[in-house]
């Protein structure tokens, strides 16, 4: 399952990485893309009011509408369409949960990237609650957790701070120095 997902990524049309519409700008409508792709997997379409989130995005949600169109190619597979009892995860996936990814990785990452690809793809079944084919939950979650970009800057920016504390506490223990020899030079 998971090489059939990435290798679907790798063959995402160029148009799903074109400019999402964010005002007057862009070229594709995010909104109408979800709809049809939900509307494919049966059931009622979502509503205008549903998909406001997509149309009233602004330029700082460039990154996660691209990163739901991209995903909206990938679920848009017979595997998933198969499946409607995952249309209202897939809603919540598409409208929550890439946001926090969309911060640390893009949408061309995500198709032209092999380890960005595989995240892509074990985040969204994730997020569906998916194992996959032949992994026990534990193997599906340390190797989602190994590819987890999200994670990653985290912990570089946590070692980054640390960094600068250690830093900052050289220079105060140097500058103290430096007072403690000049005062023992006052006295002698």
């Amino acid at each position: 399952m998971i090489e059939a997902l990435t290798h679907r990524l790798s063959q995402c049309p160029r148009e799903f990485l074109d400019a999402p519409r964010i005002g007057n700008q862009g070229v594709i409508r995010t909104a109408a893309v979800v709809a049809d792709f939900l509307a494919d997997m049966g059931g009622t379409l979502p509503s205008i009011k549903d998909c406001r989130e997509f149309e009233e995005a602004g330029p700082r949600d460039e990154s996660w509408l691209r990163l739901v169109l991209v995903s909206a190619w990938l679920l848009h597979h017979r595997w998933f369409q198969d499946r409607p009892e995952l249309k209202e995860n897939i809603w919540k996936l598409l409208e929550k949960k890439l946001k926090p990814l969309a911060v640390v990785v893009s949408a061309d990452q995500c198709v032209l990237e092999p380890d960005r690809r595989e995240e892509l793809v074990r985040f969204c079944l994730d997020a569906l609650g998916i194992l996959p084919a032949g992994e026990t939950p534990a193997q599906a979650a340390d190797r989602l957790k190994a590819l987890d970009s999200i994670e990653r800057v985290r912990v570089m920016k946590a070692a980054k701070e640390a960094e600068e504390h250690a830093r900052k506490v050289r220079e105060a223990m140097q500058a103290k120095q430096a007072q403690e020899a000049a005062a023992k030079a006052m006295r002698e």
